[in-house]
């Protein structure tokens, strides 16, 4: 799966009429539990092996850029998300998504603590949550390719920063392709092994998860987003040099102009071994050099406080 693929969308969230625009970012992605990625950005696209009873969709929102916390009502948040489906025909497949009750919030530093509440999402933040959408007639998803229109413009509105409502920037939707092919069964088990990974991590057994993406790197040594999901758990583990090492391999998905998880804790990883050029020049590469500064002091503070 690349965990790291971004749905972005055609139209932003408007602040309200009147508001101070706020300085931050909260951007958001779904990617498909299992999943290799074949199209990327603006309209990824997911290719899964098999008939799938469910499509596992793993979810990530992060308060990013900012300097203020963003406070999210979990139930609240997520009735407000909204996926419709098409097939290839275009016609209309009605949908049902169920939601993992707890979230994870995790930080740049690979801590993560899980909660079904109110959650306060700190600068460089971000939560995620699993969700299985079924088809609403009871069938499976057979191959074909389908089309998932997902729109999060009213889950947005119920973002809080100091009590008041969030002004700063997000993608209010978002259009996912997921393409159903022949089973296969190096595929699948890659995607046996993710799927454990994600499991493992979710419930912070590091070494079950870092062997797990260990397992699916060696079926497809050339996914980078696999080498990313490892470098997490590695550097979630403590084993920063290692963890390090495979996050660089996965940077180049990162340097497309994509949001993504990796750099801030690459460059964590770096800074908890000391090394504070590399940890800039990752920074540095990945957003404006006039925030690497207060980046980087974010960061350090995390780490002080692990």
């Amino acid at each position: 799966m690349r965990g790291f693929s971004t749905v972005l969308a055609a139209i932003s969230l408007l602040a309200a009429a009147g508001a101070a625009q706020s300085s931050g970012y909260f951007w958001w992605q779904a990617a498909i539990d299992g999943a290799d990625t074949v199209a990327r950005a603006t309209h990824p696209t997911f290719v899964l092996h098999g008939r799938q009873d469910a499509l596992d969709v793993n979810w990530t929102f992060k308060n990013d850029e900012g300097a203020e916390n963003v406070q999210i009502e979990p139930a609240g948040f997520r009735e407000q998300i909204r996926v419709t489906a098409t097939d290839t025909e275009g016609r209309a497949v009605d949908t049902i998504l169920a939601w993992s009750v707890r979230g994870t919030v995790v930080g740049p530093d690979g801590n993560r603590s899980t909660g079904a509440f109110l959650q306060q999402l700190q600068p460089g933040e971000r939560i995620e949550w699993q969700a299985s959408l079924r088809r609403a007639d009871g069938f499976a998803w057979e191959r074909g390719e389908y089309h998932l229109s997902i729109d999060v413009a009213g889950a947005l509105k119920m973002l809080r920063t100091r009590a008041k409502p969030f002004t700063g920037r997000a993608e209010s939707g978002g259009i996912v392709t997921v393409r159903i092919l022949p089973g296969s069964s190096a595929a699948a088990a890659k995607a046996r092994h993710l799927r454990e990974g994600h499991k493992a991590l979710t419930e912070r057994r590091f070494p079950s998860a870092i062997g797990s993406y260990r397992a699916a790197a060696g079926v497809d040594g050339s996914d980078r987003a696999v080498r990313g999901l490892l470098g997490q758990a590695l550097v979630a583990a403590g084993e920063y040099k290692e963890g390090a090492a495979a996050l660089e391999l996965a940077l180049p998905l990162a340097l497309d102009g994509e949001k993504s998880a990796i750099p801030d804790t690459l460059a964590f990883a770096y800074l908890a071994v000391g090394d504070e050029s590399n940890a800039r020049r990752v920074l540095l590469l990945t957003g404006p050099p006039a925030a690497v500064t207060s980046r980087l002091e974010r960061l350090q503070k995390q780490l002080r406080g692990r």
